[in-house]
Protein backbone atom coordinates (compact mmCIF):
# COMPACT_ATOMS: atom_id res chain seq x y z
CA UNK A 1 0.00 0.00 0.00
CA UNK A 2 1.29 3.44 -0.87
CA UNK A 3 1.79 6.02 1.89
CA UNK A 4 -0.71 8.81 2.30
CA UNK A 5 0.03 11.55 -0.16
CA UNK A 6 0.29 15.13 0.94
CA UNK A 7 -1.41 17.62 -1.34
CA UNK A 8 0.34 20.98 -1.29
CA UNK A 9 -2.19 23.79 -1.30
CA UNK A 10 0.13 26.65 -2.19
CA UNK A 11 -1.13 29.64 -4.13
CA UNK A 12 -0.59 29.09 -7.79
CA UNK A 13 -0.77 25.31 -7.66
CA UNK A 14 -2.15 23.93 -10.89
CA UNK A 15 -5.16 21.70 -11.16
CA UNK A 16 -2.88 19.22 -12.98
CA UNK A 17 -1.02 18.56 -9.71
CA UNK A 18 -4.28 17.79 -7.94
CA UNK A 19 -5.52 15.53 -10.72
CA UNK A 20 -2.20 13.69 -10.80
CA UNK A 21 -2.39 12.92 -7.08
CA UNK A 22 -6.08 12.03 -7.44
CA UNK A 23 -5.32 9.73 -10.36
CA UNK A 24 -2.59 7.96 -8.43
CA UNK A 25 -5.02 7.42 -5.61
CA UNK A 26 -7.65 6.03 -8.00
CA UNK A 27 -5.08 3.68 -9.54
CA UNK A 28 -4.43 2.19 -6.13
CA UNK A 29 -8.15 1.52 -5.57
CA UNK A 30 -8.67 3.89 -2.65
CA UNK A 31 -11.70 5.49 -4.28
CA UNK A 32 -15.22 4.13 -4.56
CA UNK A 33 -15.70 1.46 -7.21
CA UNK A 34 -17.76 3.77 -9.43
CA UNK A 35 -14.79 6.10 -9.80
CA UNK A 36 -12.19 3.37 -10.10
CA UNK A 37 -13.43 2.50 -13.58
CA UNK A 38 -12.09 5.77 -14.96
CA UNK A 39 -9.00 5.39 -17.20
CA UNK A 40 -6.03 6.47 -15.11
CA UNK A 41 -3.34 4.05 -16.15
CA UNK A 42 -0.59 6.64 -16.39
CA UNK A 43 1.97 4.95 -14.12
CA UNK A 44 3.78 1.72 -14.75
CA UNK A 45 3.83 -0.79 -11.91
CA UNK A 46 7.45 0.15 -11.22
CA UNK A 47 6.57 3.85 -11.04
CA UNK A 48 3.69 3.15 -8.66
CA UNK A 49 5.97 1.02 -6.47
CA UNK A 50 8.58 3.82 -6.39
CA UNK A 51 6.04 6.52 -5.45
CA UNK A 52 6.80 8.21 -2.15
CA UNK A 53 10.38 6.95 -2.02
CA UNK A 54 13.71 8.34 -3.07
CA UNK A 55 14.68 6.78 -6.41
CA UNK A 56 18.29 7.60 -5.61
CA UNK A 57 20.25 10.55 -4.40
CA UNK A 58 19.09 13.90 -5.82
CA UNK A 59 21.51 15.73 -8.10
CA UNK A 60 23.59 18.59 -6.75
CA UNK A 61 21.34 21.02 -8.65
CA UNK A 62 18.23 19.48 -7.06
CA UNK A 63 19.82 19.61 -3.61
CA UNK A 64 20.56 23.30 -4.04
CA UNK A 65 17.13 24.08 -5.46
CA UNK A 66 14.74 21.94 -3.40
CA UNK A 67 16.69 20.98 -0.29
CA UNK A 68 17.91 24.48 0.49
CA UNK A 69 16.64 25.76 3.83
CA UNK A 70 15.57 29.40 3.48
CA UNK A 71 15.23 31.86 6.36
CA UNK A 72 11.66 30.74 7.19
CA UNK A 73 12.71 27.09 7.18
CA UNK A 74 15.68 27.88 9.42
CA UNK A 75 13.50 29.74 11.92
CA UNK A 76 11.27 26.69 12.20
CA UNK A 77 14.20 24.27 12.44
CA UNK A 78 15.95 26.42 15.05
CA UNK A 79 12.99 26.01 17.42
CA UNK A 80 14.21 22.43 18.01
CA UNK A 81 16.58 21.57 20.83
CA UNK A 82 19.59 19.43 20.00
CA UNK A 83 21.30 18.75 16.71
CA UNK A 84 19.48 15.43 16.28
CA UNK A 85 16.09 17.15 16.48
CA UNK A 86 17.12 19.97 14.15
CA UNK A 87 18.52 17.55 11.57
CA UNK A 88 15.54 15.17 11.78
CA UNK A 89 13.00 17.97 11.47
CA UNK A 90 14.87 19.51 8.53
CA UNK A 91 15.15 16.14 6.76
CA UNK A 92 11.39 15.64 7.08
CA UNK A 93 10.79 19.16 5.77
CA UNK A 94 12.91 18.75 2.65
CA UNK A 95 11.67 15.19 2.06
CA UNK A 96 8.00 16.21 1.93
CA UNK A 97 9.00 19.09 -0.33
CA UNK A 98 10.75 16.68 -2.72
CA UNK A 99 8.49 13.61 -2.59
CA UNK A 100 5.14 15.15 -1.72
CA UNK A 101 4.81 12.76 1.21
CA UNK A 102 6.56 11.91 4.45
CA UNK A 103 8.60 8.73 4.70
CA UNK A 104 7.47 6.07 7.16
CA UNK A 105 11.02 6.21 8.54
CA UNK A 106 12.23 9.79 8.16
CA UNK A 107 15.83 8.60 8.09
CA UNK A 108 15.26 6.30 5.10
CA UNK A 109 16.50 8.86 2.59
CA UNK A 110 19.87 9.05 0.85
CA UNK A 111 22.86 10.07 2.94
CA UNK A 112 23.48 12.95 0.52
CA UNK A 113 20.25 14.59 1.68
CA UNK A 114 21.22 14.33 5.34
CA UNK A 115 24.74 15.58 4.62
CA UNK A 116 23.41 18.57 2.66
CA UNK A 117 20.92 19.50 5.38
CA UNK A 118 23.47 19.00 8.18
CA UNK A 119 25.94 21.21 6.32
CA UNK A 120 23.41 24.02 6.17
CA UNK A 121 22.70 23.68 9.88
CA UNK A 122 26.37 23.56 10.85
CA UNK A 123 26.06 20.05 12.29
CA UNK A 124 29.53 18.49 12.28
CA UNK A 125 28.36 14.88 12.72
CA UNK A 126 25.19 14.10 10.73
CA UNK A 127 25.05 10.66 12.39
CA UNK A 128 23.49 12.33 15.47
CA UNK A 129 20.20 12.21 13.55
CA UNK A 130 19.90 8.51 14.49
CA UNK A 131 18.58 9.67 17.88
CA UNK A 132 15.71 11.51 16.14
CA UNK A 133 13.44 8.46 15.92
CA UNK A 134 13.89 7.35 19.54
CA UNK A 135 10.53 8.89 20.43
CA UNK A 136 7.66 7.96 18.08
CA UNK A 137 5.58 11.06 18.89
CA UNK A 138 8.40 13.34 17.78
CA UNK A 139 8.13 12.25 14.15
CA UNK A 140 4.34 12.60 13.95
CA UNK A 141 4.33 15.86 15.90
CA UNK A 142 6.88 17.37 13.56
CA UNK A 143 4.92 16.17 10.53
CA UNK A 144 1.81 17.92 11.85
CA UNK A 145 3.78 21.09 12.46
CA UNK A 146 5.21 21.04 8.93
CA UNK A 147 1.73 20.47 7.48
CA UNK A 148 0.34 23.40 9.45
CA UNK A 149 3.18 25.80 8.67
CA UNK A 150 3.32 25.09 4.94
CA UNK A 151 -0.38 24.49 4.29
CA UNK A 152 -0.06 20.80 3.45
CA UNK A 153 -3.00 18.44 3.78
CA UNK A 154 -3.27 14.68 3.93
CA UNK A 155 -4.81 13.46 0.71
CA UNK A 156 -7.38 11.49 2.71
CA UNK A 157 -8.64 14.78 4.12
CA UNK A 158 -8.83 16.46 0.71
CA UNK A 159 -10.24 13.47 -1.18
CA UNK A 160 -13.93 14.42 -0.93
CA UNK A 161 -13.21 18.03 -1.90
CA UNK A 162 -11.15 16.89 -4.88
CA UNK A 163 -13.78 14.36 -5.99
CA UNK A 164 -16.40 17.12 -5.82
CA UNK A 165 -14.27 19.17 -8.17
CA UNK A 166 -13.23 16.40 -10.59
CA UNK A 167 -16.42 14.34 -10.92
CA UNK A 168 -18.71 17.18 -12.13
CA UNK A 169 -16.16 18.01 -14.82
CA UNK A 170 -16.85 14.68 -16.52
CA UNK A 171 -20.06 15.95 -18.13
CA UNK A 172 -18.80 19.36 -19.23
CA UNK A 173 -18.37 20.05 -22.94
CA UNK A 174 -14.83 19.39 -24.06
CA UNK A 175 -14.04 16.98 -21.23
CA UNK A 176 -15.28 13.80 -22.88
CA UNK A 177 -12.77 11.53 -24.53
CA UNK A 178 -12.86 11.75 -28.29
CA UNK A 179 -13.64 8.65 -30.23
CA UNK A 180 -11.19 7.50 -32.82
CA UNK A 181 -12.38 7.67 -36.42
CA UNK A 182 -12.52 3.87 -36.59
CA UNK A 183 -15.25 3.68 -33.92
CA UNK A 184 -17.65 6.14 -35.55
Amino acid sequence: MLPLAVVPMWAGQSAYDLVTVWSLRVRTAWFASTVRSMPVEFLTDDEAAAYGRYAGPPSRADLERVFFLDDEDRKLVDLRRGDHMKAGFAVQLVTVRWLGTFLEDPLDGPGEVLDFVAGQLGIADPAVVKRYTERVKTKSGHQQEIRRKYGLRDFAGAEAELAGWVLPARGRPGTARRRSSSTR
